[in-house]
């Protein structure tokens, strides 16, 4: 079964704001963990999603460098939304959160 951009979107903010949740909630709001993580993914999955397959690469390269996009783009979010954050738990979370939303995806997809 392939998952609409919403259902994905849905999916994406739970597993990605719960990681962030376990991560940060020491240091930040859980307002303030919901709403940057809203922003980040607000901005990546709808380029991860629409302009990526524009790029005519193939599918593998296409899910490589969309992911490295995420990654990246939600590190530097985290960055600049989470006051003084320390780089190394900005990189912990960007990866975590984005390869297990990823391998959330593939589950759901090979499942249904």
């Amino acid at each position: 079964m392939q998952i609409n951009f919403f259902q994905a979107y849905v999916v994406t903010l739970v597993i990605e704001t719960s990681i962030l949740f376990l991560l940060l909630s020491k240091g930040y709001s859980k307002g303030s963990i919901l709403k940057n993580s809203f922003i980040a993914n607000s901005f990546t999955l709808p380029l991860v999603w629409f302009m990526f397959p524009l790029a005519g690469l193939n599918y593998s390269s296409q899910i490589i460098i969309s992911e490295v996009f995420a990654f990246i783009t939600e590190f530097l979010f985290y960055v600049k939304l989470f006051d003084s954050i320390h780089i190394k738990k900005a990189v912990l979370a960007s990866l975590l959160c984005n390869l297990l939303s990823f391998l959330t995806g593939v589950l759901i997809y090979i499942m249904f």
